[in-house]
């Protein structure tokens, strides 16, 4: 089945997009002729996008953001989409992986893990919610990266920080 025609000239925002997920669903949108905003924190990674136009379809614009907190976030996508706006579109797979026992744990690990990957996801979700941010049938993937810790137990711990999140966010999408 050819998703061309699905993602040809719509716009979408695709958070972690220097490396992993993110990177490649950002390759895959240029490649089905999406107009597609970067978004990523570390700016020297953007020298690995060698975009050969003649593969990509789509237009592509590069923007370096440090997402820290929700509100910083929700201004941004509203400051973002004066410029390339409305979306069609958001991927969030922006997070930090930290591989550490839940007994070496501090507060400063979990800030600096639930930033990009929390608080930035509740800051695009109010952001596309506001009004002229998002087209009506826009959709918003979250790819929650918590962090991957050594130790089943522990690592059930972390999954389990997903599911009142998830549950707290449809709610507040629905209010």
């Amino acid at each position: 089945m050819d998703f061309s025609s699905v993602f040809k000239d719509k716009n979408y925002l695709v958070t972690g997009a220097t490396s992993g997920i993110g990177k490649q669903v950002a390759i895959d949108l240029l490649c089905l002729g999406a107009n597609v905003v970067l978004a990523g924190r570390d700016e020297s990674k953007f020298s690995d996008f060698a975009f050969d136009k003649d593969v990509f379809s789509g237009s592509s614009h590069l923007l370096c953001f440090n997402f820290t907190s929700a509100e910083k976030t929700h201004a941004w996508v509203k400051d973002l989409s004066k410029s390339f706006g409305p979306f069609d579109g958001c991927f969030h797979a922006a997070g930090v992986e930290l591989i550490k026992s839940s007994r070496m744990l501090r507060d400063s690990d979990l800030d600096a893990v639930l930033s990009p990957s929390l608080y930035a996801a509740l800051g695009l979700a109010s952001g596309f919610a506001s009004k002229n941010i998002a087209n009506q049938s826009a959709s918003l993937v979250f790819m929650l990266l918590l962090p991957h810790l050594l130790g089943s137990q522990e690592c059930r711990y972390i999954r389990l920080l997903r599911l009142p999140f998830l549950v707290w966010l449809n709610l507040w999408l629905a209010s």
